[in-house]
């Protein structure tokens, strides 16, 4: 299931609580589906981050509604139910990684030759002890 078909599941519950013996106010129905209206917006743009921003908001208004009466939680079961699909889809996307390789190459320079030491190549020319002089 995609986040767009998930957001649609969650607005056709919302649509299916509005018959029967009245499980959220209207004021409760208008929140949530503007609640939901967001994360389906920022899901279809792949907006991670306002996607699940979008899904606490949902969450949180929820509780909220609850607590004051304004939804039974039997509809805020439905409704965090089809949010966790989306939740679910959001996770797929957040846990999806890529490996980048690096190869790093050095360079060692060349070492010049040696220079000679002095005239003659380094050889000594008699004025030292062994050069068969005084």
């Amino acid at each position: 299931m995609t986040c767009g078909v998930a957001t649609m599941t969650i607005g056709l519950i919302l649509s299916g609580c509005a018959s029967g013996s009245q499980p959220m106010s209207s004021s409760a129905r208008k929140t949530l589906q503007n609640d939901v209206g967001v994360i389906d917006q920022a899901a279809v743009a792949h907006r991670l981050q306002a996607t699940i921003a979008g899904l606490a908001r949902l969450q949180s208004d929820i509780a909220s509604l609850e607590a004051k009466g304004a939804l039974s939680p039997s509809a805020g079961a439905k409704i965090l139910n089809a949010a966790a699909e989306v939740q679910a889809q959001v996770g797929l996307v957040t846990t999806t990684t890529t490996t980048t390789t690096t190869i790093a190459t050095t360079t060692t320079p060349a070492v010049p030759p040696a220079a000679p030491a002095g005239p003659g190549g380094g050889k000594a020319h008699g004025h030292g002890p062994g050069d068969g002089g005084q």
